[in-house]
C-alpha cells in the first residue's frame, strides 16, 4: 500500500518543482571526483542533500517531458550546489527520446529481441 502512495505523490512532483523546493530550503550538494580515485564521483552533502538527490532521481524517472535533465554549479539549478562542487549532474532515462545533449550516445544498444546490454 505504501508503494501506491509513493507513486501517487511522485506523479505530482517534477524535477523543476523538486529543484525549486530544495533551493528554498538551502540544500547544497557537492559533486566532484574523489580526490584519491579521480575516476570515482563523490556525491557529498547532509541529510537534506541526499533527500533532494533521491527525490530528483525519482521525479526524473516519472518525467513526461524528456529523457534528459541537467543541473550543476555552472548550469540551471546552481543554487543547489556548494561552491566546492566541481561537476554537475546529467540524468538520462532510457529509452532515449532524442532529448539527449548533442554528441551523447546512450551507453547501451538494443538487441533485436528487445533486451538491453
Amino acid at each position: 500500500m505504501l508503494g501506491a502512495w509513493v507513486n501517487d505523490a511522485m506523479k505530482k512532483l517534477t524535477v523543476d518543482s523538486i529543484c525549486a523546493a530544495y533551493a528554498d530550503k538551502g540544500v547544497k550538494v557537492v559533486v566532484k571526483p574523489l580526490p584519491n580515485a579521480p575516476k570515482v564521483i563523490l556525491f557529498e552533502g547532509d541529510e537534506l542533500a541526499f533527500e533532494f538527490l533521491g527525490k530528483l532521481f525519482l521525479a526524473h524517472a516519472k518525467a513526461i517531458n524528456g529523457c534528459g535533465f541537467q543541473i550543476g554549479p555552472k548550469h540551471a539549478g546552481n543554487k543547489s550546489f556548494s561552491t566546492k562542487a566541481a561537476l554537475g549532474i546529467y540524468l538520462h532515462r532510457l529509452p532515449c527520446d532524442n532529448d539527449a545533449p548533442r554528441g551523447y550516445q546512450p551507453s547501451y544498444k538494443k538487441k533485436k529481441s528487445g533486451t538491453q546490454n
